[in-house]
């Protein structure tokens, strides 16, 4: 009996070891925060670049090589606050199990700090091949205070990937 007991838990640890090393192991994103300075521009425009490539986890968001590879751009709203808000991006992954996704939410905010409006976070594309560059454009409505849009000086991108 005690034989078939220890046959029993050496099937039990072979089984759970053969499991861990063979399954694909879960996925955890990294996040990081950057704030970035814009400009308004063609037709009052706000847009701000990245400014740098940034790396967070896995995922690499590029603007080094072109700046207007990664960029937000917000329209300014109508009487009523309605407003357009794009994200461009290229990026990359180095290491994906499934496929690496870039996930962002941009808060405008004032020179001193003060937020004018938050974005929902807004997806990138499936990123399913190692080092291969993809691109995206992303266009939501927003709505903003008309009087504080010309306050908007800086973007907080709140990332992760």
């Amino acid at each position: 009996m005690r034989t078939r007991l220890v046959g029993a838990l050496a099937m039990i640890v072979i089984g759970s070891m053969v499991g861990l090393l063979t399954l694909p192991g879960a996925s955890y994103a990294a996040s990081a925060t950057r704030t970035t300075t814009g400009s308004f521009a063609n037709n009052n425009t706000f847009t701000s670049s990245l400014g740098t490539d940034w790396r967070i986890g896995d995922c690499n968001l590029f603007e080094a090589i072109n700046p207007s590879y990664t960029y937000v751009r917000l329209t300014p709203p109508d009487s009523n606050g309605n407003a357009t808000l794009t994200w461009g991006g290229v990026a990359q992954t180095t290491h994906t199990n499934n496929a690496d996704i870039w996930w962002t939410t941009f808060t405008f905010i004032t020179a001193f700090g003060s937020t004018i409006v938050t974005s929902p976070t807004l997806r990138g594309v499936d990123m399913q091949t190692e080092w291969q560059i993809y691109s995206w454009s992303r266009t939501i409505d927003i709505r903003i205070d008309p009087a504080l849009y010309f306050a908007i000086t800086q973007v907080r991108w709140s990332s992760s990937c």
